[in-house]
């Protein structure tokens, strides 16, 4: 009987912890299940409620911003030839989550790159975490060959552009440059920059932990190329301008010299060429006073160049006639308390032959029946006292002072040129008047075939003119050196005295000029050129500046074709008498 019960007990003990145990497996089962549906629910609570921080600090890890660089737009001149245009080169850049920077790979890279050691190593200290640091631009493609063949991971090598100036330093003054961050920062590629400049793009990528990439996400900006822009200039004659200029700066051991060439159909500048001479792809010497257009952008006294402008406003004011006549004899004059001089006594001239012998006197003459305001009026019509509408630069303004202060003496010298100032290229346009039945072209830089025009003469008097102008360029005229075989040409010389510290006037050192219309029968260009300081071989506008302009015109009429008006037009060799003047007129 006690055995049994002792069996029941046993029994139901062994019950109680079945039950028990099997309570506590279903307990933990249980736990285990809930664990794992609990992180079932937060990984689909994190798929389709992703945290904003993982995903930030996501992206940063596994994609970048990457940029596409694309050249700028191309500089050409009218015939298409390159004056500037972008070539890709290669810039080395680290990427320092990836860079090992111990002294030997640093000391490798800076001897690949002719970089000094200690500039890279104090710029990878001081952007310790960088993605992306810019260690050298334009570099070689060998350079960037021996670059790669190091092997060290995180050297990123880019594709960018730069700038590449065909015609060098010909038209270096007129095409300008641009700075390291592609603006333009001279000439015709800072009047343009805003045409020119391209846009680069960008786009997001995706990166794996090495940073290969893997795929491209999304475009952020688009790619936008420079425009090409097309100049009215023609290289060949602005060439040959540079190399005249060049030339007679040597012959005549000059300081500086300039050119401008017009086109009077269109107002196009055909060539507008400066020395001394700036290269722009010389980027160790970017300063000002090199690379400044000096036809543009430096006012001087003009001389007898102004000389056809006294006589026309006085045609147009009735005062005098082409048949008037003036008596220059003794070769002076009196003018108030002060003297107004020529080199010769040339006695009694007519109008015609006061323009063809530069005279002082007969021009102080004519200047003197008219009133000041009336001169300075006319002077004002043809533009010395304002900028042409080219935006150049640094592009000056002449000045013409206010006639209220004029007496006598500074009629007369304002008369033939002297106490006020203009730019060469203000000059050109003034006399394209003369060439144009007294209508001046708007000027351009860009190629068109047409323009508008303003009115600065009257038909009539710019056609007197034009034919007195063509008396200068004869065997008796001053500008004997401008001849051109076979083709008629007016022009007027100018040799102008500088001014010296003291205020006073140089006998040393001159301005030599010469503006000429070519051909006279159905004038198509103008050009203007002036010699800085001439000191040997003669200082005259006729024996410095005419034979420029001779030798550029014979190239321009051959290239464009145009055809003779004038059958027996040999000058030979003319020899020029270098005569002292106070007021130089020649």
């Amino acid at each position: 009987m006690l055995n049994n019960r002792s069996s029941e007990n046993l029994a139901t003990r062994q019950a109680d912890i079945t039950v028990k145990y099997r309570w506590r497996s279903r307990f933990v089962f249980g736990l285990y299940v809930l664990a794992m549906a609990s992180l079932v629910l937060r990984a689909a609570w994190l798929q389709f409620n992703q945290d904003p921080r993982l995903l930030k600090q996501l992206t940063r890890q596994h994609r970048e911003t990457v940029s596409i660089d694309i050249a700028r737009g191309r500089i050409l001149d009218r015939r298409g030839e390159i004056l500037a245009s972008s070539a890709p080169v290669k810039s080395i850049a680290l990427d320092l989550k990836l860079f090992k920077p111990n002294p030997v790979a640093l000391a490798s890279l800076a001897k690949v790159l002719d970089i000094p050691l200690s500039s890279l190593s104090k710029k990878v200290i001081k952007h310790p975490d960088s993605r992306y640091l810019l260690i050298k631009r334009r570099v070689s493609p060998a350079q960037a060959s021996k670059v790669k063949a190091l092997g060290y991971k995180g050297i990123v090598i880019d594709q960018r552009y730069d700038r590449y100036y065909p015609s060098g330093e010909s038209s270096g003054h007129l095409v300008g440059f641009i700075d390291n961050a592609g603006h333009g920062k001279a000439g015709v590629e800072q009047i343009f920059d805003e045409m020119l400049q391209s846009q680069p793009g960008s786009y997001i990528v995706s990166r794996d932990l090495k940073r290969h990439r893997l795929e491209n996400i999304k475009e952020i900006e688009p790619v936008r190329g420079g425009q090409d822009i097309v100049l009215g200039i023609d290289q060949r004659l602005q060439y040959r301008a540079y190399s005249e200029l060049k030339r007679t700066m040597m012959h005549h051991q000059a300081k500086a010299a300039s050119f401008v060439m017009l086109d009077i159909n269109t107002g196009e500048i055909l060539a507008l060429a400066n020395l001394p001479v700036f290269n722009p792809n010389d980027k160790t010497d970017r300063q000002y006073k090199r690379y400044r257009n000096r036809a543009i952008t430096d006012v001087f006294e003009p001389g007898s160049t102004i000389k056809p402008f006294t006589i026309a406003c006085a045609l147009q004011a009735g005062v005098i006639w082409p048949d008037s006549e003036f008596d220059t004899a003794p070769g002076y004059m009196r003018v108030g308390r002060n003297r107004v001089r020529d080199t010769h006594n040339y006695k009694r001239l007519d109008t015609s032959g006061v323009l063809r012998k530069s005279s002082n006197v007969g021009t102080t003459q004519i200047a003197l029946e008219l009133e000041p305001k009336t001169l300075w009026d006319c002077f004002h019509r043809l533009q010395f006292d304002q900028k042409t509408n080219v935006d150049f630069p640094g592009a000056a303004a002449g000045s013409l002072p206010a006639y209220q202060g004029w007496g006598q003496f500074e009629q007369a010298t304002h008369s033939f040129g002297y106490g006020l100032n203009t730019t060469l290229i203000q000059l050109a346009h003034a006399y394209a008047a003369i060439a144009n039945n007294g209508m001046a072209p708007e000027l351009s830089l860009l190629k068109q075939d047409t323009t508008r025009y303003t009115k600065m003469l009257s038909e009539k008097t710019a056609d007197t003119l034009l034919h007195m102008m063509e008396q200068v360029v004869s065997v008796e005229g001053t500008a004997r050196r401008a001849r051109i075989p076979g083709y008629r040409v007016a022009g007027k010389t100018g040799t102008v005295r500088k001014t010296n510290v003291s205020g006073g006037y140089s006998r040393d050192n001159h301005l030599s000029l010469f503006v000429g219309i070519v051909p006279v029968e159905k004038p198509r260009f103008v050009a203007a050129v002036l010699v800085d300081d001439p000191q040997e071989n003669g200082y005259y506008g006729g024996v410095v500046a005419a034979p420029v302009f001779a030798n550029v015109m014979k190239q321009a009429l051959l290239m464009y074709g145009i055809s003779p008006d004038k059958i027996d037009n040999n000058p030979g060799d003319i020899p020029v008498t270098i005569a002292s003047n106070a007021f130089d007129s020649h």
